[in-house]
């Protein structure tokens, strides 16, 4: 496990007291499959999680999205799809049956919807086909809707990186 610099300690506070140091390191490690291994214990503890457990399902949503926050970055496609299918089971099942506070999850669609949409425009079409796919799936959530934070996004105009340079001179 690397060593974890105090910026990732307090950004990925909750991450480290849900799935451990071990799990964490995993996910910040450069070899793809360590995050895949990362991804594959992320999404274990997501199937496995019972409402009576010690743990409220709020902060099971602020550490699985903390952690999801780094693994979409993945550059390698195998990396990458595993991150996708924790998002899945984020978004597509686990906020569908827990209740959870609407802070929460407009804190999980903040984290995880600017990685989706930086990898949108990836030039590999697998990639930005599966951050399509994960920001549609996000839409089709109704914890999601309700918040109305993917539609406040969605109306923002993006700016290209070709007008923002144009601007700077």
């Amino acid at each position: 496990m690397p060593d974890l610099s105090s910026g990732d300690r307090k950004e990925l506070s909750a991450a480290l007291e849900v799935f451990g140091g071990a799990t964490v390191g995993r996910a910040l490690h450069k070899n793809p499959s360590e995050k895949s291994e990362a991804c594959k214990a992320v999404k274990e503890r997501l199937l496995a999680y019972a409402d009576e457990e010690h743990l409220r399902p709020g902060k099971m949503v602020r550490a699985t999205s903390q952690i999801l926050g780094r693994l979409l970055r993945a550059q390698v496609w195998g990396a990458f799809s595993k991150a996708l299918e924790v998002h899945s089971e984020l978004f597509g099942t686990f906020l569908r049956d827990h209740r959870v506070a609407r802070k929460e999850v407009e804190s999980a669609v903040s984290r995880c919807y600017s990685e989706l949409m930086a990898r949108v425009g990836d030039t590999n079409e697998r990639v930005a086909d599966g951050a399509e796919d994960a920001l549609q799936l996000m839409l089709d959530c109704e914890a999601v809707r309700q918040t109305g934070v993917m539609q406040e996004k969605l109306v923002v105009p993006i700016k290209s990186q070709s007008s923002q340079s144009r601007e700077a001179r």
